[in-house]
C-alpha cells in the first residue's frame, strides 16, 4: 500500500510550557526554551507512519528560509517530502501548556500562495498519484488564504480516479465541499462534526458519544462516507459499511495535545490496512498507543 499526505499550509509549532497557571493580560514567563517543530495535519500523518515503519509521500508546500530549515529537518528525521518550495513565510502557530494542563493556542492563517506555485502543486499531485497502484491519500488541515473553498474536492476527485482510498480532515468549507466528492473517509472532531451537521453535542460522555453517532449515520446514510470521530477524552466513534462503533478513550496523564487527531488517524490507517484489523481493533489500539505517545 502506498501513502501519500496533502498539507498545503504548514507551520513552525512554538510550544511554551509555563509551571505556573497561565494569566491573561499579565507577563507569563517559562523556565525553558520553546520546543520547536515543523509540522501540519498532513505532515504529523506522515511522521507517524514513519514511526510504525511505513514511508509517505509527503507533500507540502515550503516557504523561504524557514521552509528550508524544515526540509532539512524532514530528511534528518527520514521522512520523504515532495516539496513546492516557493517564497514568503512558513506560518507560525505557538501553544502555551500551564501546570494546570491548560492549552492555549494562537495560530497565524499563513500569506497568499503566488499562482504559480498553486499551478505546480496541482501539476505534483496529479504525478505523485498517477501509479494505478493502491494508495491511501490524506488530504488535511487549512489552506493559505486565496485557495478556493473547493480544493480538497477537486484534490479527491483526482485521486479516486487513481485507485486511492481517500481521507479527509478538515473543517469549515473545506471539509463541507470535500464532503462532496466521496471521499472513503472523513476524520473530524468533535467541534468539526458539530458545525458541518448542526447538531450539538453536549451533554455527558455517553449523550456526546451517541449524539456524535447519530450525526455520523446521518452523513454516511446520505453520502456513503464513511466517518470517524475522534471526541477526545471522550474516545471516538465509527460509521461505516462494518457498522457502528464506540471506543471509549484510555485514561492517560495527558502532557502534550497537539497533533492528537493526527496521530489517531495515521495508527487507525496503519492498523486497517497493514495489520488488517477490524474497525473496532483498529480504533482500540489507535486510541491506546495516542494516548501514551501523549503521556511522553
Amino acid at each position: 500500500m502506498k501513502y501519500v499526505t496533502v498539507t498545503l499550509n504548514p507551520t513552525v509549532d512554538r510550544m511554551y510550557r509555563l509551571s505556573v497557571p497561565f494569566k491573561t493580560g499579565g507577563l507569563n514567563r517559562t523556565e525553558e526554551m520553546s520546543e520547536i517543530s515543523y509540522s501540519g495535519k498532513g505532515i504529523n500523518v506522515s511522521r507517524e507512519l514513519k514511526n510504525l515503519g511505513v514511508n509517505s509521500d509527503m507533500m507540502c508546500i515550503l516557504r523561504g528560509s524557514v521552509g528550508e530549515e524544515a526540509y532539512k529537518s524532514f530528511i534528518e528525521e527520514g521522512l520523504s517530502p515532495v516539496e513546492i518550495k516557493t517564497s514568503g513565510r512558513l506560518r507560525t502557530n505557538i501553544s502555551i501548556i500551564d501546570s494546570e494542563g491548560l492549552d492555549t493556542e494562537i495560530n497565524e492563517c499563513g500569506e497568499p500562495l503566488e499562482f504559480d506555485a498553486v499551478l505546480k502543486f496541482l501539476a505534483l499531485y496529479d504525478k505523485t498519484i498517477s501509479s494505478d497502484e493502491k494508495k491511501v491519500v490524506v488530504v488535511s488541515g487549512s489552506t493559505p488564504p486565496g485557495f478556493r473553498n473547493d480544493i480538497y474536492k477537486m484534490l479527491i476527485f483526482n485521486a479516486k480516479k487513481n485507485n486511492s482510498y481517500t481521507v479527509l480532515d478538515a473543517d469549515g468549507e473545506l471539509l463541507k465541499q470535500g464532503l462532496e466528492a466521496g471521499p472513503s473517509l472523513i476524520k473530524p472532531n468533535e467541534h468539526e462534526l458539530s458545525l458541518l451537521t448542526g447538531c450539538a453535542l453536549e451533554g455527558s460522555e455517553n449523550e456526546v458519544r451517541l449524539k456524535a453517532l447519530a450525526a455520523a449515520s446521518a452523513i454516511y446514510e446520505k453520502t456513503g462516507v464513511e466517518v470517524l470521530c475522534t471526541l477526545g477524552s471522550k474516545g471516538s466513534i465509527f460509521v461505516g459499511e462494518e457498522g457502528q462503533f464506540v471506543c471509549p478513550a484510555k485514561k492517560a496523564n495527558i502532557k502534550r495535545f497537539k497533533g492528537a487527531g493526527d496521530m489517531f488517524l495515521a495508527r487507525f490507517l496503519f492498523e486497517r490496512f497493514e495489520n488488517k484489523r477490524s474497525i473496532f481493533d483498529a480504533m482500540r489500539i489507535a486510541s491506546d498507543k495516542t494516548a501514551e505517545n501523549l503521556e511522553k
